[in-house]
């Protein structure tokens, strides 16, 4: 497959210049419209002398001062209760996992009931903010394995009972097919405003396509920063191009001016 011709002059800055780091594009059918292809008829009129004595690529000044951080070791969590409980409570969780299903599990209706409404998807008793929580914190399969590699190897003695996530978790495993359950039950929850979200995002995104193509002010912003693009990327393989992605917009914050004015 043959390369793209460029259709922009190859253009010499009599300076060294700050380089705009974009991704340049070449048409590949000028016949058919495009908003560059507008753009290349029209031309863009720009101050180059201007240009070069704000971008003129000037050395770099080097700071020799180097940053020092802070240092602040991580708070790690070492529970240490007051008194014992007469039952010895076992665990298989990390505790950071313990965490998560604690906090969720204050927000919840105690386990019995809690796990009798994910059986019957009962949503006079979860609404869909409890269903969302039930949702993110699924166990992952890894954390199932360890979990039923538990209940088939532990044998609770007289004075031992599960800690309250890992009961909660060995119950949930009871509940067949419990994460088809809840993964269903939260999709039915957000599907209304899922829909209605991405219709808007639909809507938008249509509305952006149809300004672009005939905003005479975005088509004039897309120039002068193609022409000054190009002008500052004189000599190198990212000159010359017919358009740029718009993600080059916003990079535009990043090119700062040798001289202020």
């Amino acid at each position: 497959e043959k390369s793209v011709e460029p259709r922009k002059p190859d253009v010499k800055p009599r300076v060294p210049m700050k380089k705009l780091f974009w991704t340049p594009i070449q048409v590949a059918n000028p016949d058919e419209p495009t908003v560059w292809d507008k753009i290349h008829q029209q031309g863009i009129d720009f101050d180059k002398d201007q240009l070069e004595e704000l971008f003129a690529n000037a050395p770099r000044k080097t700071n020799a001062s180097a940053e020092t951080n802070a240092k602040g070791a991580p708070r790690g969590y070492s529970p240490s209760p007051d008194g014992r409980q007469k039952a010895v409570r076992r665990q298989f969780l990390d505790e950071q996992r313990r965490r998560q299903l604690w906090c969720m599990l204050a927000l919840m209706p105690e386990p019995r009931i809690l796990l009798e409404a994910i059986r019957i998807l009962n949503d006079k008793v979860l609404g869909p903010e409890n269903v969302d929580l039930l949702v993110a914190n699924l166990p992952g399969q890894a954390e199932e394995e360890i979990a039923r590699a538990a209940i088939r190897g532990v044998q609770l003695g007289e004075n031992e009972v599960w800690d309250t996530p890992e009961d909660y978790t060995n119950k949930l495993l009871a509940v067949p097919q419990y994460a088809v359950r809840i993964k269903l039950w939260g999709f039915l929850n957000s599907f209304e405003s899922t829909f209605s979200k991405l219709a808007i995002a639909e809507s938008d995104s249509r509305a952006a396509g149809d300004l672009l193509q005939s905003s005479s002010r975005v088509e004039k912003v897309l120039g002068v920063t193609l022409y000054v693009g190009n002008y500052l990327n004189g000599g190198t393989v990212r000159g010359r191009a017919d358009g740029f992605d718009i993600d080059t917009l916003a990079k535009l914050q990043e090119l700062k001016a040798t001289r202020q004015g």
